[in-house]
């Protein structure tokens, strides 16, 4: 798909590759240990060919030189995840899962956290315990780089 016609670039596409598919794996909540589904595989695929073709370009939202104009989206994944979100009983990718959140689902929270790369949300359960769900991704910073779902 990319065209290219040595293997000088195989260091860089296997970062990609692996980089692509570790966040994939968060955003279905797969923890370690737990396969892959083989179905998934065209995703990785066509995220890593956008990852690639954005190189030098990383972080923009736009770009443009002499009458050419490319728009990025925010989210490489947006074209192929329904949207749905987990929510967790802990602020971590690896806590169990409480129940998987389709679009349109609304989700009341009273606190927020930045740590371990994402936004989290902390929602309050009927029997007072706490579920948490990751919004978003932040950069080492703690600045916001990216947003899941829309939020009132």
């Amino acid at each position: 798909m990319l065209q290219l016609n040595t293997t000088d670039q195989d260091g860089l596409l296997n970062l990609i590759i692996k980089n692509t598919t570790k966040a994939l794996r968060f955003k279905l909540g797969l923890n370690a240990g737990k396969e892959f589904p083989q179905e998934l595989d065209y995703i990785v695929l066509e995220v890593c060919v956008r990852r690639y073709n954005r190189l030098k370009n990383e972080g923009m939202a736009s770009y443009s030189q002499e009458g050419e104009s490319i728009t990025f989206k925010s989210d490489d994944f947006d074209d192929f995840l329904s949207e749905s979100i987990n929510l967790r009983w802990g602020a971590k990718t690896d806590s169990d899962l409480i129940a998987t959140l389709n679009p349109g689902d609304v989700v009341t929270y009273d606190a927020f956290s930045k740590h371990d790369g994402y936004v989290w949300l902390r929602q309050v359960r009927d029997n007072g315990q706490f579920g948490y769900l990751a919004s978003g991704e932040c950069d080492n910073s703690d600045k916001c780089i990216s947003s899941w779902d829309k939020f009132e």
